[in-house]
């Protein structure tokens, strides 16, 4: 028989529990809150048993984490707000949801945390209603399901607060889902990072299905990897899955913002694509490239407004619609493309620039194909609108495609903090195509200058080294400790080289780590700890 703690209070009067760091409920006893009880949680929570809340009650809840065990359950009606700032402390921070793997499912839950909630160490799952006051749902690596048979609601979601999905190509999860839906319209309000929004809305005209939805940077040859195919897209990639294979009859409409739109992209020719993985189907034609093309006449224009929100409509943005989607099992990346696009010369891997402590530019590029290339020109931009010419190297033409690099510096990086670059690859023919722009901010380097700082590049990087620069000054007799940490303060990699007068510079192996966002950190003994760097990898 369980046993049972009644917490109840009248008419929405609130109780505060701080007697201890953590607010257990117990294996087999059950914590209830009565209809019409709004209680404040000040603690901490771990739920083993079970947490009912009744009609019209709410928990507001000012702890940091929030755990629900596997074996844990939260029957009710009622509401459980994630709430910031803390009104004892007056302090926000984040707070975390572990949410027992759907088992104990919220059946309300409302972020109010302009710090934001991060789901950790499992998924989630919400039965009724998801409700955005301020702040971000940030799902990590984990799914956030909605829904309990039917989609459930997700309410007074904007460009400003939404479900933040895992941006890692690699990830098979990190997915908002929405269950048993068919008939009307059902909008997955995602995006990859905090300011970047790129919802999805869904009408599935065919058998009643769970859709789960996340959004990836960048479009790549092979769906989640290959050649980088920002250039002729909006540089996003929405990946869509299924729980039942077939009788899907999707309508697809996908909302970017018009700031992540390739230099050969044409928001009057463009059209929602599917990735096919080279298998001819009746729908499409299939290209070089594996993503599906509908021909000209089936070409668009971006749609106004970009209405995907509960609030204003989203400026700086558009949306693109495509009808006729049977298989998300088979074709599980959407992405939005140009009609018509000249063709590259190559297929290029990777075009990135930064800058080291001496303000010299490190350009490197990767094909993963060449044929018929004469050669490739750097162009340097003061406002990323007017490119100069700066230098150029000859193509290797290898089918295989090589890798290249250029160091050199640029007279002018005084004149502004930020300095654009893309590279123009030239035909034999003639004909020529631009790479993505990048852009190095040359503060960076006079903040080297100044304080005599270390240095890594290349940053982003799409290789498996990591170069680092240290600066004068350092004891060389002293062995180094180099470590590696992700988002989340998490050590992933540590090493400790043995440094010498003739070497400043060391690589580190970063291939096992994959595509995120790192910080790495330098020390010695009895000496200053160095402000961490931060570090972006995109492997394939």
């Amino acid at each position: 028989m369980f046993k049972y703690i009644f917490i109840a209070i009248a008419c929405l009067s609130v109780m505060e529990i701080q007697a201890q760091a953590t607010m257990q409920i117990h294996t087999g006893t059950n914590m209830q809150v009565f209809d019409n009880t709004q209680v404040g949680v000040y603690t901490n929570v771990l739920n083993q048993g079970a947490h009912t809340t009744g009609t019209n009650s709410e928990i507001l809840f000012y702890g940091e984490n929030w755990t629900n065990a596997i074996t844990a359950t939260n029957p009710g009606t009622g509401t459980v707000q994630f709430v910031q700032p803390n009104t004892l402390t007056t302090t926000t921070s984040q707070q975390t949801l572990e949410g027992g793997n759907n088992a104990a499912s919220f059946p309300m839950l409302r972020v109010n945390n302009s710090s934001n909630v991060i789901l950790v160490n499992n998924n989630s799952k919400i039965r009724d209603q998801l409700d955005f006051q301020t702040g971000h749902m940030i799902l990590d690596s984990f799914n956030l399901t909605v829904g309990n048979g039917n989609p459930g609601s997700i309410t007074n979601y904007t460009e400003n607060r939404f479900v933040v999905t895992s941006a890692d190509s690699s990830k098979t999860s990190g997915f908002l889902i929405r269950e048993n839906f068919n008939g009307a319209a059902i909008e997955f309000p995602v995006g990859i990072a905090v300011g970047d929004y790129t919802p999805a809305r869904l009408t599935n005209g065919g058998t009643a299905d769970d859709y789960a939805v996340k959004v990836f940077n960048h479009v790549y040859t092979r769906g989640n990897n290959g050649g980088n195919r920002d250039v002729e897209s909006v540089g996003r990639t929405w990946h869509i899955q299924e729980a039942t294979v077939g009788g899907s009859d999707v309508e697809l409409d996908l909302q970017h913002n018009t700031a992540t739109e390739g230099v050969q992209f044409d928001p009057n020719s463009n059209y929602v694509a599917r990735h096919v993985s080279m298998i001819p189907n009746s729908v499409v034609e299939y290209t070089v490239s594996e993503w599906d093309y509908v021909g000209s006449s089936n070409c668009v224009t971006n749609i106004a407004p970009a209405n995907i929100t509960t609030g204003a409509n989203v400026g700086g943005a558009a949306r693109n619609i495509r009808s006729g989607f049977d298989d998300f099992s088979s074709y599980q990346y959407y992405t939005v493309a140009v009609c018509d696009v000249n063709a590259l010369p190559v297929e290029l891997t990777y075009f990135q620039t930064s800058i080291n402590e001496d303000c010299e530019i490190y350009a490197d590029w990767q094909t993963a194909s060449e044929m018929n290339v004469s050669h490739f020109e750097l162009e340097y931009s003061l406002d990323g609108v007017n490119y100069e010419y700066i230098g150029k190297l000859d193509a290797l033409n290898q089918e295989i495609g090589g890798n290249y690099d250029y160091t050199f510096q640029q007279a002018n990086l005084a004149a502004s903090n930020y300095h654009y670059f893309r590279l123009k690859t030239m035909d034999l023919d003639g004909s020529f195509s631009y790479s993505p722009t990048t852009v190095v901010n040359s503060s960076d380097c006079q903040t080297h200058q100044t304080n005599q700082d270390y240095t890594i590049y290349p940053n982003p990087n799409q290789t498996d080294r990591l170069n680092i620069k240290l600066p004068q000054g350092f004891d060389e007799t002293q062995d180094g400790l180099f470590v590696i940490t992700d988002v989340l303060g998490r050590t992933v990699w540590q090493e400790v080289q043995r440094l010498n007068m003739h070497q400043r510079i060391f690589d580190v192996n970063i291939s096992q780590l994959v595509s995120g966002t790192y910080f790495i950190h330098f020390q010695q003994v009895n000496q200053r700890l160095l402000a961490p760097k931060k570090f972006v990898v995109i492997h394939e």
